[in-house]
C-alpha cells in the first residue's frame, strides 16, 4: 500500500483509510489525510509497497509540492 516518505508544510491528520477490494485482483482504495501547518510551502512524497514485501524496493512514487495559503 501507499506509505508516507517525506512530508514537510504538512502534518498527517487521522488514520490512513483502508478500504479494501471485496474481489480477488480488485483496486483496494486509501485515503490519507493531511493539514498545513502554516502557510508557505510544502511536499508530499509516497511510496507505493506491497505489503507482504517490506523490504522490497517501491513499486510507484508519488511528490506534490504546495503552496499553502492563509
Amino acid at each position: 500500500g501507499w506509505q508516507i516518505s517525506s512530508i514537510s508544510g504538512v502534518e498527517q491528520y487521522g488514520e490512513i483509510d483502508v478500504k479494501t477490494a471485496k474481489m480477488i485482483g480488485g483496486i483496494d482504495t486509501q485515503n490519507i489525510r493531511f493539514r498545513a501547518l502554516s502557510a508557505g510551502s510544502g511536499l508530499i512524497e509516497l511510496k507505493y509497497i506491497r505489503p507482504w514485501k517490506k523490504d522490497d524496493t517501491p513499486l510507484k512514487y508519488f511528490k506534490v509540492n504546495l503552496t499553502i495559503a492563509e
